[in-house]
């Protein structure tokens, strides 16, 4: 429980033209909530789009 209640955020970075890693996304955030820590996004945009 050393990890309850601290800020977790996290990012991926892609340089295709799809551009989603949602698969690793949603795993850090499924992580995150494993752990009782609470998710940051960081609200930024790809750059492919």
């Amino acid at each position: 429980m050393a990890w309850k209640d601290q800020i977790a955020a996290g990012f991926t970075n892609s340089a295709t033209v799809i551009g989603d890693k949602w698969n690793t996304i949603a795993y850090f955030w499924t992580l995150s909530q494993q752990h009782g820590q609470v998710w940051i996004g960081l609200g930024m945009q790809s750059k492919n789009t």
